[in-house]
């Protein structure tokens, strides 16, 4: 989901549609307006941070505490970092529009948060897979051992 820039630049080519009229899946809209598109980007942007949030815990909770305490200090690092990019984002988008800024950018505040969570998300996802490969290893490791 690359909503950020995609979902703006398609709604202001397409112009508005009524909320009633989008399907389900607000991505599929050719257009919105303002209020339905604040509503679809907050709705994907919660959905990103359950499962980002999610992954997270499950990665937390199979790491000894050195590695888990690496894992929180990164996660902070990783939200800076966000924050930091997403506020450029808004900035550099509207930069030369105040009312784009004024209106729209909200929207693209969270629509960035959402493709940041997204990979973010991702990254965990990867690392709670070689947490569990390095599980099997090691299990590996000592039965071969053992015989």
């Amino acid at each position: 989901m690359k909503t950020a820039a995609l979902f703006l630049v398609a709604m202001l080519l397409h112009g508005g549609v009524q909320a009633q009229e989008m399907s389900e899946n607000c991505e599929d809209a050719p257009g919105a307006d303002r209020l339905t598109v604040e509503t679809c980007t907050r709705q994907a942007l919660d959905r990103q941070h359950q499962a980002m949030e999610s992954a997270y815990r499950q990665l937390h909770a199979a790491l000894p505490q050195t590695e888990a305490a690496a894992l929180e200090a990164g996660q902070r690092d990783w939200q800076a970092y966000q924050q930091s990019y997403c506020r450029l984002f808004v900035q550099i988008s509207g930069a030369e529009n105040p009312a784009w800024a004024m209106t729209w950018g909200e929207i693209a505040q969270a629509g960035c948060e959402a493709d940041q969570i997204e990979g973010r998300t991702a990254q965990l996802e990867a690392l709670r897979n070689i947490v569990e490969l390095r599980a099997r290893q090691g299990e590996a490791i000592m039965e071969d051992t053992s015989h």
